[in-house]
């Protein structure tokens, strides 16, 4: 395994956990902005206010994004286990 394998698997991996987790991320940072603005003009301050439907929002993505999520880890398993098995392979 040559030090380019490595760096392409580790780049791979890095890329598929950002792909995974930026619709949930988005989302919450979206949702914590309006809250905040929502906040700002109203003058109140309680964290529920922005905890909660950063949860609802998270939760509702997380559900719609699950066949994506699902076809981008079994991609990147595939990737994977292909790579095994060239690794193993007599040459």
């Amino acid at each position: 395994m040559s030090v380019a394998m490595v760096i392409s698997i580790g780049r791979d991996t890095i890329l598929t956990l950002v792909m995974m987790g930026a619709p949930m991320l988005a989302v919450g940072a979206l949702i914590g902005i309006v809250m905040s603005m929502i906040q700002t003009v109203t003058q109140l301050k309680d964290q529920s206010l922005t905890t909660i439907p950063k949860i609802l929002g998270v939760l509702v993505v997380t559900v719609i994004a699950t066949p994506f999520l699902i076809k981008t880890i079994v991609g990147f398993t595939n990737r994977v286990f292909l790579l095994a098995i060239n690794l193993g392979s007599p040459l």
